[in-house]
Parts: C-alpha cells; structure tokens; sequence
C-alpha cells in the first residue's frame, strides 16, 4: 500500500455575535506544492482570497462571512510564473488570471471540484459533494465534523492512473496530470446531458461516466448523477477536506468508514494488524495490500476496506469451478474440471509430461434439472458436465497459463486478460528460488465499459470481454495491418486492463511485462480472488 500525502483543509464553524461564519483551515501534506483557489457563487462577494500559495508541510487559514452561502474550492498543481511576462498559470485547476488570486474566475478543467451550499434550506441543512463533472487532477474527501455524524465523501482514487488517452491530459514529461470529463474532451449531447439528452431519463451513465464512478463511487460522475452524490449535514457542522495522492489496490464502498490507525510504525505487523481491525471491527472482508519495508513512523495511515464478488480460496463466498486445459496436444489432466466449495482447497499433481496449460475459474455454475446439463455464466468449456474435457474457456475468462520445463530449465508463467477477465487470481511460486508472484488482484468487472461488459441473470457484471472479443477489430486483436507488436501498441481499452491488473497480459503483444519465470521443480499455488 502506498501511504498517502496530502493536502488537509479544515471547514470549522464558529458562532460570532448571534451569526454563524466559517473558518476554513488549510494543511498541505502534498510533497508538492499545491495552490487553492475559491469561487463564490450566487453573485456574492468574493473571499477575502480566491487564490494562494501553500507549500509542502505549511498551513493556512481563510475566514468566510454568514453571507457565503454557495461556493466551490479546489486545488491547482504544477504552477509556475514566467519570468519574461510575471503571468502565473497552473498545469492542472489554472483560472487564466494571470496571477494566484483567482478574482472570480472559475477553475479551467480538468479540476477535481468541492461544492458547498450552506444553510441550504428551511432545515438549516448543508450541502456539500466532490464532483468530477469537470474532470479530475486530483483526489479529494470531504469530512464533516461535529455532533450530527455526518457522512464523508471522497473521490480517493487516482483516476488519472486509468484515464483513457481520449480524456487525458498530460504534463511536460507526458505523465497524466489530469482526466477530462467526456463532455469536455468529446463534446457530444450524450455525454453533456445536452440538446435531446437534457433530462435525467434521457442522458443514463455512459462508459466514461462509469469509469469515473468506478474509482469513486461517492463523487458526482456526470450532470444526473445526484443519487449517490449529493450529502447533507445540519448546518454548524465542520468540514475536514483532503485534497491527496495515493494509489490503492482495492475500491472504497461508500457503506464503510474509513479505518484509520495513528501513530502505526510501517512494516510488516501493518498487515496483520489491519486485517485484525478490519475483520473484527468492521466486520468486512480484507481485499489485501502491498507492504514496502520502510522502518518510519507515519502520523497516520488510512486503509479503506470494500467488498469484492468473492474471497480466496481459504475464504470462498462463493462455489467456485476450477477447470484445466492441456497444450500441445499432449494428454489432459486427470481431471479437467471440479467443484471448489466456499472454504475448501485442493490439490492437482501435474506428471513430468505436462509441458503446457492453462487454468481459470468458472462461476455462475448450475446443472440443469430437466437436460441435466451443466453450464456456467463466466468461463463456460461447452461440455455439458463439469468436466471440460479438453475444451477451452468461453470467453471473458481470466487465464493462467503455464509452460514447465521450459528453455534454459526455466517454468515460465502469466496470467492472461487477453481473453477478458472474470474474476481476480494470483500465482504464488512455491519452493527454495524466491520466484515471483503474479496476479490480476482487483475486480475489473467494477469498472468495465458497457461495451465489454458480460452481465448474469440479474443485470450485474459477470465478466468484462476484451476488445478484440467485443469489438472485432483488427486494432484491437493485433491482426491484419496490426499484426506485429510494432503495429499493435496498447490501446485505451488495454490499459483500462493494464492500469488494473499490471502484470497481466492485458493484449496479445503484452510480454515485456507479463511473463514470469523460475527454475523448474517449484510448485505454484493459484488463488482466485487473492
């Protein structure tokens, strides 16, 4: 896991001569300079400042009168003032004036927004919300805090680490520094909820507003999408807001709370002693996270848990299908297909003669009561029984592939999105060389375009296609005119893939990163859903 930094500010209500204002108390803990800008809305005075300066590790405070009832914040990164004409200007979040103070001037998207309406109604209600309907450049959470227990929202995630090429904006190095929404980079009625889309009915999500939903499911991720956006606290409450980078290898859920544990030394007791409180406080399941040995003490660090459709192996919420199939026309396994209930393990021995193969996971599975058939919904072999015998997954099916015995007595091993992708798996080298793990750990399905989508019984995404499957194009399957690796790059929809799931082959040309090796004699254990 990687431990954020952060720009913190501060919303703190105070109660001054029968009036209620604000003081709004900002802390960078970016390793990065960040400037924060403010617009007020409604036609009301501006701030007293609508635009500073506030370096890594410093902090800052900003009054706001009873009569700032509306208003947005948000943060501008990678400013910089030319020293021919003194004009300032910002790669991410810039409000084109020329100079820090914004003076009225809204924020130029891509620029992750804070909106607050305070006192909002006859109930004396606030509100508030994070929205990514101008785009993004950087995450954010807002906390109220008080006596009401009021709810957080965030958008946590770093969404310009998926960001499609089409959405992207990039900095002077060519890294991503901030996504577009579709609306701006598209401008299409669809995706502005415009001319005959102009009405919640007729403008529903479309894939890109699913890609920012995805990453942060609490944030506003196109014009109608006030549902699960908007958040209300009695008015008096403070508002604690982040403004951070970080990296996560699981999903918030906007049900739970963010764990956090103070003063926690970073090694390797991290990880038990956050499952612990996950488990046992929280009562939700543990998707995992990556531990770098840095002996340091952090003030404080935050993991955010979330269910996923299923668990491991040893943890199984589900019956899950393992199946098998042989390459190169040697013979099958001895088995080729069985049945892995919740909780349970096993074992496979693999003869000195099983050169090459894949393995996957097939679910959904059910035997008809009339034919007697059996099928599954993601991973089906087509053979009617729970043996596949010799057949291949239908895709989407997330693969490990397996050559033993391999050139220069190495075993070689990948897991392969190339055919699409229906659950998370690991491959753990098992033995005395200290071979590398792989995996595709995450759950793909969540943030899988409409277009490549495989849905069950119940609407819900079961498998998420590749490209090449869903689509059919040369492009995307690396044939025709595309078909050398100097043809084919990764496309948008490849590195949606890869963004996730690293070192799984994400298209047919993805080796450099996705092929693994050790010393033949090792045994592998495989996990679905590590």
């Amino acid at each position: 896991m990687v431990f954020r930094t952060s720009l913190v500010l501060s919303l703190a209500a105070l109660l001054v001569a029968g009036a209620q204002s604000t003081t709004v108390f900002f802390t960078n803990k970016c390793s990065y300079t960040v400037w924060p800008a403010t617009l007020t809305g409604g036609g009301a005075p501006q701030l007293s400042t609508t635009g500073f300066e506030l370096p890594s590790g410093e902090s800052s405070t900003l009054e706001v009168p009873p009569n700032w009832t509306s208003g947005r914040i948000w943060g501008r990164t990678g400013c910089t003032t030319d020293s021919t004409t003194g004009k300032f200007s910002c790669l991410t979040g810039d409000c084109a004036s020329g100079q820090i103070e914004c003076n009225g001037a809204g924020g130029i998207p891509p620029a992750t927004l804070l909106e607050f309406t305070l006192n909002g109604n006859s109930n004396g209600v606030d509100f508030y919300d994070v929205s990514l309907v101008d785009g993004f450049n950087l995450p954010v959470s807002v906390q109220p805090l008080g006596n009401y227990s009021c709810n957080a929202t965030s958008c946590a995630g770093d969404v310009n680490g998926v960001c499609l090429p089409e959405l992207s904006v990039t900095g002077p190095d060519g890294s991503v520094v901030a996504c577009k929404s579709a609306c701006l980079a598209l401008n299409q009625p669809q995706y502005c909820c415009s001319g005959e889309y102009n009405a919640p009915e007729k403008c529903p999500p479309t894939g890109y507003s699913k890609l920012f939903k995805a990453q942060c499911p609490q944030a506003y991720s196109y014009a109608y999408d006030d549902g699960t956006s908007t958040f209300t606290c009695p008015t008096g409450d403070n508002y604690l807001i982040w403004l951070e980078r970080n990296r996560r290898i699981f999903r918030d859920s906007k049900s739970v709370p963010v764990v956090v544990t103070r003063n926690a030394l970073r090694a390797t007791i991290d990880w038990a002693t956050a499952h612990n409180k996950v488990s046992k406080e929280q009562g939700l399941q543990w998707l995992g996270e990556k531990m770098d040995m840095l002996q340091r003490t952090y003030r404080s660090m935050a993991q955010w848990p979330g269910p996923l459709r299923c668990a491991s192996v040893m943890r199984a919420l589900f019956v899950l299908l393992d199946s098998t199939l042989t390459g190169g026309g040697a013979p099958q396994l001895c088995t080729t297909g069985f049945e892995l209930p919740s909780g349970q393990s096993s074992t496979l021995e693999v003869p000195p003669n099983w050169t090459s193969g894949r393995m996957w996971g097939r679910t959904g599975c059910t035997t008809n009561s009339i034919t007697g058939k059996f099928s599954c919904i993601t991973g089906d072999c087509a053979s009617g029984q729970v043996e596949c015998s010799g057949a291949g997954a239908i895709p989407p099916a997330t693969l490990i592939e397996f050559t033993l015995s391999g050139s220069g007595g190495l075993d070689f091993y990948d897991v392969s999105l190339v055919d699409g992708f229906n659950l998370p798996v690991s491959v753990q080298p098992l033995g005395n060389h200290s071979c590398n793990a792989t995996s595709c750990a995450v759950n793909v399905n969540e943030a899988c375009p409409p277009e490549l989508a495989a849905t069950g019984i119940d609407g819900s995404v079961m498998g998420c296609k590749s490209a090449c499957l869903a689509l059919n194009q040369p492009q995307y399957c690396c044939s025709g005119d595309f078909n050398t690796p100097e043809k084919c790059p990764p496309t948008g929809y490849s590195k949606l893939f890869k963004d996730r799931c690293p070192q799984a082959y994400s298209y047919a040309y993805d080796d450099g990163t996705s092929t693994f090796t050790c010393p033949t004699g090792d045994n592998y254990l495989v996990t679905f859903c590590p």
